[in-house]
């Protein structure tokens, strides 16, 4: 009778340590931080940062892409979300209470192509100054629309200059 009651206990404690598990991992969940953080002014002459915004593409019904979309409803309207399995398949988060979008498209093209942020400066004027590289790779077999969207702070305000390299 002893022996039986020994299983059982080593049966109960097993079950409990199964249920109770679940509880421990269900805590514990990755931090997702914010691409860019509110900065201060910026002074002119200085670098400032951006993050860049992975997983989105433009729609397919927008032909014009505003440069700036301050709004989750403006940016919605041009964007499409475009996850993947994987780590790192999820869209950039970007909170637009805290934080804006600048954003750049090439035409629709058969041959690969890709925007690539050089700097984003503020210049003796005021104004920022984002310059940027397009390449060019090899031929598609179907077409594309190359696009860049650059996450910035609110806080960094001032008409737009783009300076393409």
């Amino acid at each position: 009778m002893a022996l039986r009651g020994q299983i059982m206990m080593i049966q109960f404690s097993r079950l409990a340590a199964v249920a109770v598990l679940p509880f421990f991992f269900a805590c514990t969940s990755p931090k997702q931080e914010a691409p860019v953080a509110p900065s201060p002014v910026i002074e002119r002459g200085a670098v400032v940062l951006y993050a860049v915004a992975e997983r989105y593409f433009i729609k397919n019904d927008v032909q014009e892409v505003p440069l700036q979309l301050n709004t989750q409803a403006e940016f919605d309207a041009v964007f499409g979300a475009a996850p993947v399995m994987g780590a790192d398949g999820r869209p950039t988060p970007i909170d637009f209470n805290n934080q804006r979008v600048l954003a750049l498209a090439e035409p629709e093209s058969a041959v690969e192509t890709t925007i690539l942020p050089v700097s984003l400066v503020r210049n003796e004027k005021g104004e920022l100054v984002f310059t940027y590289q397009v390449q060019r790779g090899a031929a598609q077999s179907y077409t594309s629309r190359a696009s860049l969207a650059l996450i910035l702070p609110k806080s960094v305000e001032g008409p737009v200059v783009l300076q393409r390299q």
